[in-house]
């Protein structure tokens, strides 16, 4: 029987951020001949270093405690976590990676923060150990030259992209339904539009995807109903076409690159009528760097595989907000304000294709409001923001269910508040405190009141 891992956090004051990639709260555990599979990282607080993971076992003569030295360089945290550049940065060796054999049905992790252990959380293993080799690798397809590509993910990237799933009547009724009822909520506020499909890897980069693309896909259904006042852009056609778009894709993650994302950007900003050549000056001085990266799928291989990424020198895309409410994906709310910048106001309901581009348009707009939805759309928000440009932002691999423009981001911010721990909530409430001076972030504050939840 398959072991799966039930984790309870502690309180850890002493940490700026820590993560246990593996294993993971109730998935299986990764077992093999090692035994069981751990890796992770950790953060301390200014000044406080981070000496070795700790982890403490019951055994029949008592309790037995095994040191885990950061082994793991971790540039993905410290760009995402702290918003710094990775090279050379002192805490760039953050991640751990070991196997613990015999492997326990219990077991506490802490961390030594200057000789003081500090405990992260409790792990509990239910069932028989039963060897596994890189269960989490069946998500992943290696293609050639080192591209690795999503597989079986509950959206069945791999039967869309070969056309062995389709839109059925249904489907394609609502998609019908969705793009015009987001010309219609435009309309309705005189705001200029566009619905965006970030391109999937497989659909830009086929050539290093083992799989052949079927005849007919979901996605070209959905381009297939857009008419012209829909404003739908078609990323992957955008992309495929460029002489560098091995540059706009992680070899090692689903999504593209910043600078994938800046061409997107610029696509968008002339399908909503703006002059692109003004962002192109903007953007002239950015300058870029390049380090090895382990995306979202090269950390489920084991060990998790790098690969060289190219990143734009730029703080994180929250960086700025004037208003954050730190929840993670659905439900997450930003905003930003530039009085200095050259348009007006934007509302964008994305996904996460949508953070890299927020790097360049939040130095465009003199108000942005986004909404992590995955394309679907809050009419009320809508209403109350009444913005000049609306864009609704999805991913190829999720139209194969329509998004819905009765989505209430209220709703989705309590369900999220339930689930988060103090901290986030105390961020959020920080925010808020900060934000609520102006009374068009009212609503994304009166969200986070505890006491409606």
């Amino acid at each position: 029987m398959t072991q799966f891992a039930s984790v309870r956090k502690l309180p850890a004051q002493e940490l700026h951020a820590w993560a246990l990639d593996f294993p993971q709260a109730g998935t299986a555990a990764r077992m093999s001949e090692r035994g069981l599979y751990l890796q992770g990282w950790a953060l301390g607080r200014e000044h406080g270093d981070c000496v070795d993971m700790i982890v403490r076992t019951q055994t029949p003569q008592g309790e037995e405690f095994r040191r885990i030295p950061f082994n793991n360089a971790r540039p993905d945290v410290i760009h995402r976590v702290l918003g710094a550049a990775p090279a050379e940065h002192p805490h760039l060796r953050c991640g751990f990676i070991a196997h613990l054999d015999p492997v326990p049905t219990a077991f506490t992790l802490g961390v030594d923060v200057r000789g003081q252990v500090h405990w992260l959380s409790e792990v509990t293993l239910d069932g028989e150990p039963e060897f596994r080799p890189q269960p989490s690798a069946q998500q992943v397809i290696q293609g050639t030259g080192g591209w690795l590509y999503l597989d079986n993910d509950t959206n069945r990237s791999v039967e869309q992209f070969t056309g062995r799933l389709t839109l059925d009547a249904d489907g394609l009724r609502g998609w019908r339904t969705y793009l015009d009822a987001c010309a219609e909520i435009a309309g309705a506020v005189q705001a200029r539009q566009g619905v965006m499909i970030a391109a999937s890897k497989e659909q830009v980069l086929p050539e290093h995807y083992p799989h052949p693309k079927g005849v007919l896909t979901v996605h070209e259904q959905v381009l297939g109903l857009a008419r012209p006042g829909h404003r739908v852009l078609d990323t992957a056609a955008l992309l495929r076409a460029r002489a560098d778009r091995e540059q706009c894709f992680i070899r090692t993650d689903t999504h593209w690159t910043d600078r994938g994302a800046m061409y997107a950007s610029l696509e968008l900003l002339a399908l909503l009528g703006l002059d692109a050549q003004v962002a192109r000056q903007r953007w002239l001085d950015d300058v870029y760097y390049t380090m090895p990266f382990a995306g979202d799928l090269g950390v489920k291989l084991v060990p998790a595989l790098s690969a060289p990424t190219e990143f734009l020198q730029a703080p994180l895309a929250s960086t700025k907000a004037v208003f954050d409410n730190h929840l993670p994906n659905l439900g997450r709310v930003l905003v930003f304000d530039d009085a200095a910048a050259p348009w007006s106001s934007l509302l964008l309901f994305g996904a996460s294709s949508a953070y890299p581009m927020l790097k360049y348009l939040k130095r465009l707009f003199r108000r942005i409001v986004f909404v992590h939805s995955a394309g679907n759309v809050d009419a009320e928000i809508v209403r109350h923001e009444r913005p000049d440009y609306l864009v609704m932002q999805t991913t190829a691999r999720f139209v194969v269910t329509p998004p819905d423009v009765r989505f209430v981001l209220r709703h989705a911010v309590a369900e999220k508040l339930r689930a988060v721990d103090a901290q986030v909530r105390a961020r959020a409430q920080a925010s808020s405190a900060k934000a609520a001076a102006d009374m068009k972030n009212l609503p994304y504050c009166a969200m986070l009141d505890t006491n409606e939840h």
